[in-house]
């Protein structure tokens, strides 16, 4: 099974974007120096319907706990409210792996489960706004600082969680700065994508963040 870091692996590049994301969320700290294994999902329990059904958080003093099991997942704002175990969960349960149309925008999710999480997944939408796919080429192109860079290589595969069908997004060669890490994604809702992010390393590679991803509607 894979590793866990936490170590912000979604801005490898941009050391100040990391910074200044820490230094907003006053007193976050995050130690990247001793990976810990992901856990296994224990909040949601995946709906016999099928794909995209998960529970809604609600707040219960310092705790998020999962309300209806039966709500569909809309929108990637959904995905920000629910804890590393649900996301997981989710994950594991969605089997659709259709690649996603054109442009899609972006969050990050830092820190699953937290209150701020939501709001650092706003500020990062400073610094990554999502993905452009390229169907015809098999390619997605991050954004960036409003700007189109680090192409990834697109084709199904085994996900590196638990080895279903996922859409992989391969880095290796295509960007020398991206080319330690792979994402995976799938579709958990309509036109709502679930991604994990990983770092290639041996013996085993080590996940280190979720993101989100949605189509954007035509004008």
């Amino acid at each position: 099974m894979a590793q866990q870091g936490q170590d912000f692996g979604g801005f490898p590049s941009w050391p100040l974007a990391r910074t200044l994301v820490l230094s907003i969320l006053a007193g976050s700290v995050v130690n990247g120096s001793e990976p810990v294994s992901v856990r296994r999902p224990s909040v949601v329990t995946p709906s016999p319907q099928g794909e995209g059904l998960a529970s809604l958080p609600v707040q219960v003093g310092s705790r998020l706990i999962m309300s209806d099991p039966a709500t569909p997942i809309t929108s990637v704002d959904q995905l920000l409210h629910l804890d590393q175990a649900a996301l997981e969960s989710l994950y594991r349960s969605s089997g659709s792996v259709s690649v996603p149309p054109g442009k899609v925008k972006g969050r990050v999710i830092l820190f699953p489960g937290s209150r701020i999480n939501p709001s650092s997944a706003r500020i990062a939408r400073l610094f990554w706004q999502g993905k452009t796919f390229k169907n015809e080429e098999a390619m997605a192109v991050n954004r960036f600082f409003g700007l189109k860079m680090i192409k990834g290589q697109v084709y199904q595969d085994q996900s590196w969680l638990d080895g279903q069908p996922a859409l992989i997004l391969d880095y290796s060669k295509t960007s020398l700065l991206y080319r330690p890490y792979r994402d995976e994604i799938r579709e958990v809702g309509p036109g709502v994508y679930l991604g994990l992010m990983y770092s290639r390393t041996t013996p085993c590679p080590t996940f280190k963040m979720y993101f989100a991803l949605q189509t954007i509607p035509c004008p």
